[in-house]
């Protein structure tokens, strides 16, 4: 999972396709914001999901990982399908907006100290 854009991105190849394509591995590109496309309205319902389009394009879908919250943009990266990448995302939510390997990444990057904590601990 990567905290960018993979073919949801106006070149069809963001950061997740480039990351999965120089490691040859599965790459799912997870964002809170939408780069380009366009879609319905998405139901409060968690795991509602509504096709991302762009130009006649399906560049995958929206995603409610959450109530109450914005949903996410799920972009296949590389070497995955759509219902791969659904399921994985759906398998790694413990109860936030974020799959936990993006949530915890954020978390050290931004440099939170309940994740800095956790990163000592691991040390």
């Amino acid at each position: 999972m990567v905290d960018g854009q993979g073919i949801a991105h106006p070149r069809r190849f963001g950061v997740a396709s480039h990351l999965g394509l120089l490691l040859d591995i599965p790459t799912i590109g997870i964002v809170k914001s939408r780069l380009c496309g366009h879609h319905e309205a998405l139901d409060e319902i968690v795991e509602s999901r509504q096709p991302l389009n762009d130009n006649n394009e399906q560049i995958p879908c929206v995603f409610r990982s959450k109530k109450r919250c914005k949903p996410l943009y799920i972009s296949l990266g590389h070497k995955i399908s759509l219902d791969a990448s659904l399921l994985w995302v759906k398998h790694c939510i413990k109860g936030y907006r974020l799959p936990e390997p993006t949530r915890l990444v954020n978390g050290i990057a931004s440099n939170r100290a309940i994740f800095n904590r956790m990163k000592q601990n691991l040390a």
